[in-house]
């Protein structure tokens, strides 16, 4: 296990997170905090999955290392190419105004392969499978939506 040069418990988390998908392990999370919300909520369970970066998609759920290094979960508005031959992403919470900054593909975690959302109704759990073809292209629009500086919430 890496854990060099570690300032705080998050960057800890998102250390021991990258560790556990490196090993071809799923990880399920609980989410918290409300920058995804109306569609992913603090207390919706996450699954999370090591992927490359050639395999990502405009809308696609990512989880990357933040410049300070925190672990953050935010959706996929754009992907370029950086002047070093890499790629670039841009994210956006659905409940924020703002983009992210930028990340390189190095900062990459994973991606959203399901959501379980607990319901208040008779205490079901609800599950979003983000690849199938319904999911791909509800994200895909919420992005475009994004993109524009919209807030989705």
């Amino acid at each position: 296990m890496t854990y060099k040069n570690i300032t705080s418990p998050k960057e800890g988390m998102a250390t021991l997170f990258e560790d556990i998908l490196k090993r071809g392990v799923d990880l399920r999370v609980s989410v918290t905090g409300r920058s995804m919300s109306p569609f992913i909520k603090s207390g919706d369970t996450v699954t999370i999955r090591k992927v490359t970066a050639d395999r990502l998609i405009i809308g696609d759920l990512v989880f990357f290392r933040s410049r300070f290094g925190l672990p953050m979960l935010h959706r996929l508005i754009r992907i370029k190419k950086s002047e070093k031959g890499g790629k670039l992403f841009r994210t956006k919470g659905d409940a924020l105004s703002v983009f992210d900054e930028p990340f390189a593909e190095q900062s990459l975690i994973g991606k959203v392969f399901s959501i379980e959302k607990a319901s208040k109704c008779e205490g079901r759990i609800h599950g979003l499978d983000m690849a199938s073809l319904k999911w791909r292209t509800i994200n895909f629009i919420i992005a475009g939506l994004s993109g524009l500086g919209l807030r989705i919430c």
